[in-house]
């Protein structure tokens, strides 16, 4: 992920945190809203095509489910 990417991240998740939360919880929101940003850009790097049933999209299937159970990212 380049640094543009990233700051975009950033800024989407200050202001999701603006918008949803009291000033005092706003860093701690806008910390977690940032880290399941980042984490569900990386789950479309290994989601797999509907429909295929390839057996690597098997196992993209088992690492898209490992690592959002492992985060706990829900749809």
């Amino acid at each position: 992920m380049n640094k543009s990417r990233i700051q975009q991240l950033k800024v989407q998740a200050c202001k999701w945190a603006a918008e949803n939360t009291c000033s005092k919880q706003y860093e701690n929101a806008c910390d977690e809203k940032f880290a399941e940003l980042i984490v569900r850009e990386c789950l479309t790097f290994v989601e797999p095509m509907p429909g295929s049933g390839d057996i690597d999209d098997l196992e993209l299937e088992a690492a898209y489910n490992q690592i959002k159970e492992h985060f706990g990212v829900e749809e």
